[in-house]
């Protein structure tokens, strides 16, 4: 126990004598390192990057075991390697200039030069580069860094409200940031991490960045007007970027709420305009394309034009795009990474370029470049095919880092071709038919649903391919799909698959049916009577795929039928051709049918078929009791209002109490009382009606709106009047 006792001393003074050698060093070092500083003062060109200065670490408490000293030892091995660091970063401090710490020393020594010689290169490191930067390349080198990692206005949708705040990059956000709005600090929002919420829409935004690297201030103007404009993004459309000018694709305008669009130069809204966090603004969606809108433009509450965002450059993918349906994640591209184009503008307006990782979550992968201006398209980084696959973003900023455009795009390096048929949209007699899909791909990739499983739906794999059989069910026109890379290299990445089919379905009332179908609905005269409730639903294979849409039985009286451009479901009312000709003469049979005009082409399909009527021997007037008559009109009489109960009550007043030898006596009063019952079963649904009718009423009341259209005709006047 003695012997172990004078062991630990002996350890204990040794550690002391190496730790007051270490800090005679580190005294040492960081006098040459001023002395150096004030020399580089007199020669700005040749300065070097100033040391933060090494945290000094105390010595541990005497312990009576091994085990208690094992901190105060990573303490000093930590306090070494600071030193090591600090002195070989100077620069300036020469290697006889430090004292000897005994071989201790020596040895901390040769582990740090050889930590130097496994370090990473200082494009693969994160942080500013420890030795100067060149005179040629210093300054370009940091604002390379700084784009990359800017601070920038967003708007994202929270709680079905718009938010607009700063965003701050994840490589700074760990650091201590402080963001301010007219010397108001702001607080950051807890539900997104990284993002602060403005006060104002108008007030400019400073960003304060604090740690052991870098004390910067950066500071983002909004401007004096009183809106500002978004480029939206993402598979939701619920995130995007302050822009100053616009090309294509979806916006977010935020102005005052006493403003409306200009619909005769923006064209119709593809949905309502929804709340903002502060108080007395809307957002409104703008979809600009060369078709629909080009511009944004608004009325203030003065009826004074306002158009928002100036058109300016627009920039194009190209090369090895292959096309589906996903919409909103970018286009996607196969076998290798797009290249960039530009129109209405050229590349020296363009000051950096920044590709990442888009999506969600944190620390994800992100890096700049600098367009040549001498090249008309762009390559991008080789980063990006080395990832293989991932869905990704692309900035552009001007020289004063002001973002100009910003894009999105999805790679996968083994996609080679999506081969998709090219059917028309009407089925055949025999209604539709299932369709084959081709992914043609590398060896190891895999193909799988993303959320569910599609009944029905047949998954071949095979060498270089995945084919899939999609049966003739509305479920199965439009499903998600992941491609995975082999060996876990890049993100999975999403696309859609689309086939473009038509479906429909008789319905009642004004409820989308639950179920769809592709064969001819059969029609009776009574769906198509002014009150009837019955109406034809056509599902469209995606939103403003049919430009117009033309129904009725003839090309030449068929009745416009609009459509949202957000809907892909349209209800074609029959009440609405209760007047045509086609429901009198039912000797033949007619066809309803919709005329679809789809871009350049125009498509006819049969939804519909009113068949033959069936011959009933016709309506024997005289057959017809005319006191049951009476009573059946004397009892619509008490349950109508209004000029319905005044023209029941003159048709009433036409009865007869006919001699039994005189049956004909009432052949008019039969006929006038018949066509005023169609005439006001056209008028009320037929659950409404009082009294209810038995078939031998509703026959007859059909073959005399049959017979005596005239005089139907001029009942359904008078009841007008």
């Amino acid at each position: 126990m003695t012997s172990d006792r004078g062991s630990d001393i002996a350890n204990l003074i040794r550690r002391v004598l190496n730790w007051l050698a270490c800090l005679i060093g580190r005294k040492t070092a960081r006098a040459q390192t001023q002395r150096a500083g004030s020399e580089a003062a007199a020669q700005p060109e040749e300065r070097g990057d100033v040391i933060a200065p090494v945290n000094s670490y105390p010595l541990a408490p005497l312990a009576p075991s091994t085990k208690a000293q094992q901190p105060f030892e990573r303490g000093g091995a930590v306090g070494h390697e600071s030193q090591e660091k600090a002195v070989e970063a100077s620069g300036d401090v020469e290697e006889s200039a430090m004292p000897s710490c005994g071989t201790s020393m020596g040895t901390q020594r040769q582990a740090t030069e050889e930590r130097k010689r496994k370090a990473a290169s200082p494009e693969d490191r994160g942080g500013r580069p420890r030795s100067p930067p060149s005179k040629e390349r210093g300054e370009d080198t940091e604002r390379k860094a700084s784009r990359s990692s800017r601070p920038e206005i967003i708007c994202w949708k929270r709680a079905r409200e718009w938010l607009v705040g700063v965003e701050v990059p994840d490589d700074i956000s760990q650091a201590d940031v402080s963001v301010l709005q007219a010397d108001d600090s702001l607080s950051e929002d807890g539900s997104r991490a990284g993002c602060w919420p403005l006060a104002k829409l108008n007030a400019a935004v400073t960003v304060q960045i604090v740690d052991r690297i870098v004390n910067q201030t950066i500071d983002i103007p909004l401007g004096d007007a009183d809106w500002l404009l978004f480029k939206l993004s993402g598979s939701q459309l619920e995130l995007g970027r302050k822009v100053k000018q616009v090309s294509s694709g979806s916006y977010l305008a935020i102005v005052p709420k006493t403003w409306r669009r200009d619909e005769e130069r923006a064209g119709n809204a593809p949905t309502t305009a929804e709340p903002v966090f502060l108080d007395g603004y809307l957002a409104h969606f703008f979809e600009l394309d060369d078709v629909a809108s080009t511009c944004i433009a608004f009325r203030d509450d003065h009826d004074t034009p306002i158009v928002i965002g100036s058109p300016g450059a627009e920039f194009r993918l190209v090369d090895h795009e292959i096309h589906d349906a996903r919409e909103r994640l970018g286009p996607l591209f196969g076998v290798s990474p797009p290249g960039i184009r530009i129109e209405n503008g050229h590349w020296s307006d363009v000051g950096t370029i920044v590709v990442g990782q888009e999506g969600s979550g944190r620390q994800r992968w992100r890096m700049s470049f600098e367009p040549k201006a001498d090249q008309v398209q762009q390559e991008l980084p080789h980063e990006v095919l080395e990832r293989k696959a991932g869905w990704y973003f692309l900035r552009f900023y001007d020289s004063s880092d002001t973002l100009i455009d910003s894009l999105d795009f999805r790679f996968v390096h083994g996609l080679k071709a999506i081969s998709i048929p090219t059917a028309g949209p009407a089925p055949s007699t025999d209604g539709h038919v299932a369709q084959t899909v081709e992914i043609v791909h590398d060896a190891g990739y895999r193909v799988t649903p993303l959320d569910r499983k599609y009944p029905g739906l047949k998954v071949e794999e095979g060498t270089g391919k995945t084919i899939l059989t999609m049966p003739p069910t509305a479920e199965c026109d439009r499903t998600r799909w992941l491609i995975h890379p082999p060996n876990g290299d890049g993100k999975e990445v999403e696309f859609t698959i689309l086939i473009e089919r038509l479906w429909w379905a008789l319905s009642t009332g004004n409820r989308e049916p639950s179920q769809w179908g592709d064969r001819c609905a059969r029609l009776t005269p009574e769906d198509f009577t002014a009150a009837s409730g019955r109406a034809i639903w056509l599902r469209f294979p995606k939103p403003r795929w049919a430009n117009n849409i033309l129904a009725g039985f003839a090309r030449e009286r068929a009745r416009e039928f609009p459509v949202k451009v957000t809907d892909r479901v349209v209800s074609i009312p029959l009440r609405d051709f209760s007047g045509a000709q086609e429901l009198d003469d039912r000797a033949h049979e007619h066809k309803l049918k919709v005329w679809l005009e789809t871009g350049q082409d125009t498509h006819e399909v049969i939804i519909g078929i009113l068949p033959v009527q069936e011959d009933d021997g016709g309506l024997d007037l005289a057959s017809i009791a005319a006191h049951r008559l009476a009573t059946v009109l004397t009892k619509l009489r008490r349950a109508a209002h209004g000029p319905a109960r005044r023209v029941i009550k003159e048709v009433r007043s036409h009865y007869r109490r006919a001699p039994r030898s005189r049956p004909d006596r009432n052949a008019d009063f039969v006929k006038e009382g018949l066509c005023l019952i169609a005439v006001l079963m056209e008028e009320v649904p037929e659950p409404l009606l009082c009294p209810r009718l038995s078939d031998y009423w509703k026959r007859n009341v059909r073959l005399a709106r049959r017979e005596f259209p005239d005089r139907a005709r001029e009942i359904a006047k008078s009841l007008k009047e």
